[in-house]
């Protein structure tokens, strides 16, 4: 069992108070000890949703060790000069079975909110084991955001569809989403009611991909194709085998200069996994560019983090 002297914490307090910044209800990564920057915290991350402090340790810890992390961390945030309140504090045991949650001060939220870039995501604390949007994906929206003006764009694994609302907001002409899972769609759906978004251009498809290719290509040809899969998903999807089944059906799928975000998160599998699967089936496809994930997920062996990709057709 892990633990965190207070010298440990006070080393993570310091690396949480670099990363706050002048949005306070901006949702952010704090701490990533998953970066191995610091290896005797590996197992710990540190994120906060507005007003709610959310820990995950991945390996079995002292909860006493991190009850007082996070009051202290609450303490130190609320004497800022600009002060930044957290009335929550929640710590999921993502190393335990069912991965539980603990309340550390405050209460479970009862509806909260991520909050990006001014949309509003909706997540749930100790239901799952992820709670709804992936922070470490923000890029990969920027880059959409940047150019889905007037563009029809498909939503593979979309999970809950926060690609969608961001491709909304940025006025794209049409989007789909596709997922086997009916509930993130719901939550998908909602997504967009919370951001007063239309869904008259926005079609969910509750269907499995490798299934449904003949019913994609009715809705295409697509401008932009967001391909952001599960590592391994039992019975549905496994990186190996799969990914490259899934670019070999892109050019069925594509309007003429289609951009691709290629995006895969496999401490196992790096960008030259991905950039073989397009050498097989999208030879002639460019390689633009490769998004690195925001600050506060650097990671000593960037391989090992999440890759994201940018690719065109000629």
């Amino acid at each position: 069992m892990h633990s965190l002297p207070p010298s440990l914490q006070d080393t993570i307090i310091s690396r949480c108070l670099t990363q706050i910044t002048e949005r306070p209800k901006h949702s952010q990564r704090l701490f990533h000890g998953r970066g191995h920057q610091i290896e005797d915290a590996s197992f710990l991350s540190i994120d906060k949703y507005g007003e709610t402090l959310w820990i995950r340790s991945y390996d079995p810890v002292d909860t006493h060790d991190i009850q007082q992390l996070a009051e202290a961390l609450r303490d130190t945030f609320s004497a800022l000069p600009t002060p930044c309140v957290l009335q929550n504090g929640l710590l999921q045991m993502r190393g335990e079975q069912g991965t539980p949650t603990h309340l550390l001060f405050g209460q479970f939220p009862e509806h909260p909110v991520a909050i990006e870039d001014s949309l509003g995501f909706h997540i749930q604390f100790g239901r799952s084991q992820n709670i709804g949007l992936f922070l470490d994906m923000e890029y990969g929206r920027s880059w959409l955001k940047a150019r889905a003006k007037g563009k029809r764009v498909l939503n593979l694994f979309s999970y809950t569809c926060a690609f969608s609302v961001v491709a909304h907001a940025a006025e794209a002409t049409s989007i789909v989403n596709i997922d086997m899972n009916k509930n993130v769609l719901q939550t998908g759906r909602r997504n967009h009611q919370h951001n007063a978004q239309s869904l008259d251009n926005v079609t969910f498809l509750q269907h499995n991909i490798f299934k449904s290719w003949s019913k994609l290509r009715k809705y295409g040809p697509f401008d932009i194709i967001i391909i952001d899969p599960p590592t391994r998903q039992r019975g549905s999807f496994v990186a190996e085998k799969d990914y490259v089944r899934v670019v070999r059906r892109l050019p069925s799928l594509a309007a003429e200069q289609c951009d691709v975000l290629a995006c895969l998160n496999a401490t196992h599998l790096g960008t030259s996994f991905i950039e073989s699967c397009f050498q097989e089936g999208c030879p002639d496809w460019r390689a633009v560019s490769c998004l690195l994930p925001p600050p506060p997920f650097e990671d000593i062996d960037p391989e090992k983090g999440l890759k994201i990709m940018h690719y065109t057709k000629p």
